[in-house]
């Protein structure tokens, strides 16, 4: 077997964005968020920007914490069920992906000991977590290719470029274990021929969610305005792997039979922000809503390798090192318009209008010069309308809530739209309340394998939310 070339820690650093990056996409994923809190909220779409009296606005316009006039303990756990679909030579690959998860948890404290005298008639506080996002995602494509390989991508990597500085993560691995080979000191040929035909299995296992730790403060003034304001901390935690085998070729040299490529990346991260909102009554039965939440502060850290075995006369295995990359992300700045009202005793209506400009998008890192990534975001990213409708009727002490969302897509070049529709549930009884719901959200994108390898896919998730609250 080939000698394996020693690398030095350094070499390793300044080599390691090469081919792997943290790249406009991975800002954009963490910068993205769903309608994820209490079952409440939830099956209304999200549209509480001008309606208060639940716990997930703390994340969305604290205001509403100002409707509180008893404490409150509230938690909601969630069911998901998502599926993947792709089509690749002509079929298609399905696959499911389930599991639980909290979706928030907090407690919320009134204070209606206020003198009298006084237009502000009370003080609430809130400590607690809400969801943001979610990426658990189970994505797997196999098929008949007949054009091109990952090897292609590997071997365009090394040419050009001595043993000793092939990149660590991609043609380094692939060198040591034959899936490439040497015709001279800078220039490589693959052992298998790019257009032979070749069975291809992909699999790209995502999991880990955002959360927010939020502190929030919030109060009402003669019951017609309510003001409120929330520190958050967002928490990010995601795993992505990636399993890539390719065998059953036509036309191979050296007597390969197949080779498997695996990545593993984890990312950590830690954020800060501060949002605000106001709602105001218009009348008995309007109320109007603004909110604006600051960019999020994260910073991040990047855990990512890379694993390449050959099948031949031997089994060959190469690893590349761990490498771990710190760097800081900033999100953009969101506003949020709201409506709502009761046109009936009991049926209640409400509208939101959000607005988020993703080419606000910044990394930065003090050992890596983020320029081409910005200027990819600028080129890539556009602003964003998004829109939440809800509705309820109330037969106390029971209630039945439907909600829509679209949000729209972030990309100038495709429009990767996201709609969600929600129905839910609910009994009140004033001392505790019991919430049901039911999430449907559709997307279409598109999933790259490897570069010249882009397949639509559609992507469908379900989520059945319970919330449990406490009213004293």
């Amino acid at each position: 077997m080939k000698n394996i070339t020693i690398i030095s820690i350094i070499t390793i650093l300044l080599t390691a964005k090469t081919l792997y990056s943290q790249n406009e996409n991975d800002a954009l994923l963490f910068s993205q968020q769903q309608v994820f809190g209490s079952a409440k909220y939830m099956s209304m779409g999200g549209a509480f920007n001008a309606l208060g009296g639940d716990f997930a606005t703390t994340s969305h316009n604290p205001s509403g914490l100002a409707f509180y006039q008893n404490n409150e303990i509230i938690l909601s756990s969630s069911f998901y069920l998502n599926n993947s679909t792709s089509y690749f030579d002509n079929l298609s690959n399905d696959h499911y992906h389930s599991g639980f998860n909290i979706s928030n948890l907090g407690i919320v404290l009134s204070n209606n000991n206020i003198n009298n005298k006084s237009n502000w008639k009370r003080v609430n506080f809130a400590i607690g977590w809400n969801k943001l996002a979610d990426y658990n995602q189970n994505i797997r494509i196999e098929g008949y290719n007949y054009q091109n390989s990952l090897v292609d991508y590997i071997l365009s990597n090394a040419q050009g470029k001595n043993i000793e500085n092939l990149d660590p993560f991609f043609s380094l691995p692939a060198f040591n274990t034959y899936l490439i080979d040497s015709l001279s000191t800078n220039q490589y040929f693959a052992n298998i021929s790019s257009n032979s035909v070749k069975f291809q299995e992909h699999l790209a296992i995502s999991s880990g969610s955002q959360n927010e730790f939020v502190i929030s403060l919030a109060s009402s003034y003669n019951e017609k305005i309510y003001l409120g304001a929330t520190i958050g901390f967002p928490i990010i935690n995601y795993y992505h792997r990636i399993q890539h085998k390719e065998n059953n070729f036509s036309d191979t040299i050296n007597n390969l039979e197949e080779f498997q490529y695996e990545e593993e990346l984890s990312v950590h991260g830690n954020g800060l922000n501060i949002k605000a909102g106001a709602i105001m009554r218009l009348s008995e039965k309007t109320k109007i809503g603004v909110s604006a939440h600051s960019p999020t502060i994260f910073n991040i850290k990047d855990n990512y390798n890379t694993f390449i075995t050959t099948f031949k006369d031997y089994v060959y295995e190469s690893a590349s090192p761990y490498n771990i990359f710190n760097y800081e992300l900033i999100t953009p700045w969101k506003s949020i318009f709201g409506l709502s009202s009761t046109p009936y005793k009991n049926i209640l209506i409400s509208a939101d209008y959000e607005i988020i400009d993703y080419s606000f998008l910044k990394m930065h890192s003090d050992y890596y010069s983020f320029t081409h990534e910005n200027n990819n975001i600028k080129d890539a990213f556009k602003k964003t309308h998004n829109i939440k409708i809800g509705n309820e009727i109330r037969i106390k002490p029971f209630s039945l809530r439907m909600g829509y969302n679209y949000f729209g897509s972030p990309y100038k070049e495709n429009d990767f739209s996201t709609e969600s529709y929600s129905f839910g549930a609910s009994i009140n009884s004033g001392g505790y309340f019991i919430d049901l719901t039911y999430v449907l959200t559709q997307q279409g994108n598109f999933y790259t394998i490897y570069e010249d390898n882009s397949l639509p896919i559609q992507i469908t998730n379900h989520n059945f939310v319970c919330s449990l609250g406490f009213r004293y």
